[in-house]
């Protein structure tokens, strides 16, 4: 998670074949993927994740714009 987090981690052949790339989609599948992602369409357990994640970069004013956060 901290290689993700910090930008150190690469995504290899695998990861890129599932769709797992860096951004905050990539934290999800970390954290609770089983639960959360792969099930068709965005959780809700997923959706509150981006929210709450969209909402403390907002506060944060950190730029978010290019970053994959589905998983």
């Amino acid at each position: 998670m901290l290689h993700v987090i910090d930008g150190t981690w690469q995504p290899n052949a695998a990861d890129k074949a599932n769709g797992i790339e860096h951004g905050f989609g990539s934290t999800i599948q970390i954290i609770n993927g089983a639960f959360e992602c792969g099930k068709g369409s965005t959780t809700a357990q997923a959706k509150a994740r981006i929210a709450y994640h969209k909402e403390i970069t907002s506060y944060l004013n950190l730029d978010i714009s290019g970053e994959k956060r589905l998983c």
